[in-house]
């Protein structure tokens, strides 16, 4: 597992676990979203709408 995620920019070793699974899910993000990670804007709060 390390060494498949040395080939993909990961580091040499993990302290454990939950740093393995955290750079994998940075993976899946990057793979799978539509904007760049580092630069997806903020989700603005929405108003409630006014009811008549």
């Amino acid at each position: 597992m390390d060494k498949a995620c040395q080939l993909a920019s990961g580091p040499k070793s993990y302290a454990g676990d939950a740093e393995r699974v955290a750079f994998l899910f940075t993976l899946y993000q990057r793979i799978t979203s539509l904007l760049p990670v580092a630069r997806q804007p903020a989700q603005r709060a929405r108003r409630p709408s006014a009811a008549a």
